[in-house]
């Protein structure tokens, strides 16, 4: 059967990983498959939810304008930009260091009033110092414009038992947990939107080391109508508290079917 690895010392790929069949998500892996953020969708809805899996929500369900907007950036630079060839390059060049383009690319859209003059380059220049915290591993993001593209999507729709190994190390995981739980909500919302009815099985290492994951809740509570099961690793639960707070904690503990 088919499985999502999330394997922080790479204990699991040393053991698991088939060289040749299997494949690896880690832009530091020289075997790291060639994708980007549009393989995943191309509606202004898939690119929000990829902004709300790689900026986290606050535990306390309270929100303050920055994440918010540096969300609303993102998704909508996203949709802004995609068109054939478009890379991760171009996106974050746009972002970060092109204010008269990224103000071009974003005319007319949700932000543009709080972006539209230079008056406002404050207001802009926080938003993008918001978003920058959580944009370090798209940085490592190269794609092969000559070479096929990878997607989750398409990779859960095969019926195969290719497994896919989101594989980092210790050293690596700080700059690359955003992307990473990105990666895993991408993953869970295309199993509830597809219903491929292909068994899926996650295996995450040290949950809590993940940001918040939008979607966790739903797929626990109904991923078994769509063959997906969870395994997850947690060593406390005042770990799996600091992420999703005690309320959603509990919640969160209640939904698992066997504890170990």
């Amino acid at each position: 059967e088919k499985a999502l690895v999330y394997d922080i010392d790479q204990a699991f790929l040393n053991e698991f990983f088939r060289p040749g069949y299997d494949l690896i998500l880690n832009p530091h892996d020289p075997r790291h498959v060639n994708w980007n953020l549009w393989q995943e969708g191309h509606e202004r809805s898939d690119f929000r939810r990829m902004a709300e899996s790689l900026i986290p929500n606050t535990t306390d369900g309270t929100e303050s304008f920055w994440p918010q907007a540096a969300r609303i950036l993102l998704s909508e630079a996203l949709h802004k930009l995609d068109t054939p060839g478009v890379t991760t390059r171009h996106l974050l060049q746009t972002l970060f260091h092109d204010d008269a383009e990224l103000r071009k690319v974003l005319e007319k859209s949700v932000i543009s009033s709080l972006i539209s003059s230079p008056i406002d380059n404050k207001v802009l220049s926080s938003i993008k110092a918001t978003l920058g915290v959580y944009c370090d591993g798209l940085h490592d993001i190269k794609e092969d414009l000559q070479k096929p593209f990878f997607s989750i999507r398409d990779w859960l729709q095969q019926p195969d038992d290719r497994w896919l190994f989101i594989a980092t190390t210790p050293n690596e995981k700080a700059t690359l947990i955003p992307l990473i739980s990105l990666w895993i909500n991408t993953t869970i919302q295309h199993v509830l939107s597809l219903n491929t009815q292909i068994p899926l099985w996650f295996f995450i290492d040290e949950f809590p080391s993940l940001h918040k994951l939008p979607s966790i809740m739903d797929f626990l509570s109904r991923g078994r109508k769509f063959k997906g099961s969870l395994v997850a690793a947690v060593q406390s639960l005042a770990q799996l508290e600091s992420v999703y707070g005690p309320k959603d904690s509990e919640v969160l503990m209640g939904l698992f079917g066997t504890w170990l």
